[in-house]
């Protein structure tokens, strides 16, 4: 049998909204991306969360305080490393 699935985008939402503060269409559209870019074993879109929460508190500016190569954004990641464009790490999606 297969599990039915069970949308619980505003749930989510609304715990982001609760817990951290934040804005509710900030808060929608992270919830959003997380569930497009969950897979279906790991990371799930509650997995995303829980890292951006730790990494970030949400907040897609964050930088890291590391002199060399600093972590940026929502994930914290480091451009240098991942050879993306720090610029690109600020773009919430």
């Amino acid at each position: 049998a297969t599990t039915p699935v069970v949308d619980d985008t505003e749930d989510l939402v609304q715990a982001i909204v609760t817990h951290r503060n934040i804005n509710p269409t900030f808060a929608s559209q992270v919830v959003k991306l997380a569930k497009k870019y969950e897979d279906p074993v790991f990371p799930k879109a509650r997995d995303i969360l829980a890292i951006i929460g730790i990494e970030s508190n949400f907040r897609p500016h964050a930088k890291s305080k590391l002199k060399k190569d600093p972590a940026r954004g929502l994930m914290q990641v480091r451009p240098g490393v991942w050879k993306i464009d720090k610029q690109e790490l600020a773009n919430v999606e």
